[in-house]
């Protein structure tokens, strides 16, 4: 049974940001910022590695016994290194554990860190793989295939979420257009480029149906973005959710810094992404993606690249999308300072300005 010391052990995903001097406002905007990503994942980090240890040191206080090692280990985390999206896995796993004050999954957890080598701790290589090529995958993979399935217009649909692995090499299609939408994204949004550069370490693909990508503080570093060889056109599509996802990371990364806003989590809104309401969190983060979409998609449209028909056929939704989660949050985020100039630049963002 569970001591009361573990029933209170830190519950968040980190320690208060205030054990920190707080970063300069201007960094608390939806437009890329160069440097900013650095700055963030770096504090974002130390963040991590501090919870690593409070979580520890509560789950000695718990069994009553001492984890020298496993300290030892989590002090030597080099904050100046990318850490690999296991380090985020086993944090979350410890956490959760801990949280569910569940003694059998504390101790998986507690073992997870143990067998972890420290070359598996850190990102030493960027990759572009099928899904399930890491063990640390497995679990996430088998939550988001359990989640609720929908159509690529984010309604509820029948049947079940898929997610398949490639067996063998990655489509070479795939790879190609992947390589263009990069491409275009270092020549169209250089700062969004270098963001992507600065958190993703692992891009895992995958073919199915329901669910399109997903990029989570839990594994935070990776992205999983679905591809399908019947996209009509497979490097805008790649470019649309490359930007979708690092925005996803670059908005945990800001929220590491400052809650933004100060909703429960019971409270649900209508989303453009979604069929159902979400809470303030889904329908604030999808403004922050679309507005970085509608930004590279206007400026793709205003270039003499060969995707203008694909554009103009999209931009209008996007736009739509993107006014109607901006409007959902001025009417019912209640934000923090920081948040409130979030949601100002992305009112200005969408003013074209």
């Amino acid at each position: 049974m569970l001591s009361p010391a573990l029933a209170a052990s830190p519950m968040g995903p980190w320690p208060h940001a205030s054990q920190t001097a707080p970063l300069p406002l201007d960094l608390f905007t939806v437009a890329p910022v160069a440097g900013a990503a650095v700055a963030l994942h770096r504090r974002f980090r130390a963040r991590l590695r501090r919870s690593v240890l409070a979580h520890l040191r509560a789950a000695e206080s718990a069994f009553g016994c001492e984890l020298p090692d496993l300290i030892r280990k989590a002090k030597a985390l080099d904050e100046s290194r990318h850490f690999s999206p296991l380090v985020y896995h086993l944090h979350a796993a410890l956490r959760d554990a801990m949280r569910g004050k569940d003694v059998t999954a504390v101790l998986d957890a507690l073992r997870g860190w143990e067998t972890a080598g420290t070359s598996d701790l850190y990102d030493t290589e960027y990759r572009v793989e099928s899904i399930l090529a890491e063990p640390w995958e497995a679990a996430h993979v088998r939550a988001l295939r359990q989640s609720d399935p929908r159509d690529d217009l984010g309604n509820l649909t029948d049947g079940k979420t898929v997610m398949r692995g490639f067996v063998g090499s990655l489509p070479t299609e795939a790879l190609q257009a992947y390589a263009d939408a990069l491409s275009l994204l270092r020549e169209l949004e250089p700062v969004i480029a270098a963001e992507y550069d600065e958190y993703v370490c692992r891009l895992k693909l995958f073919h199915g149906k329901c669910l399109m990508g997903a990029t989570s503080p839990r594994f935070f570093g990776a992205v999983f973005l679905r591809y399908e060889a019947r996209e009509t056109c497979p490097s805008l599509y790649f470019l649309e959710h490359l930007v979708h996802e690092v925005s996803h990371l670059h908005l945990y990364a800001l929220m590491g810094e400052d809650p933004l806003f100060l909703n429960d989590e019971s409270e649900t809104y209508p989303s453009p992404l979604r069929s159902d309401p979400r809470p303030m969190m889904g329908v604030f983060h999808a403004a922050f993606v679309l507005a970085r979409i509608v930004r590279t998609f206007r400026r793709l449209a205003q270039s003499k690249h060969a995707y203008q028909a694909e554009v103009a056929r999209r931009l209008p939704e996007l736009v739509r999308c993107f006014q109607e989660a901006l409007e959902t949050s001025e009417v019912n985020a209640r934000p923090t300072e920081r948040g409130a100039r979030i949601i100002a630049t992305m009112r200005a963002s969408g003013e074209g300005r």
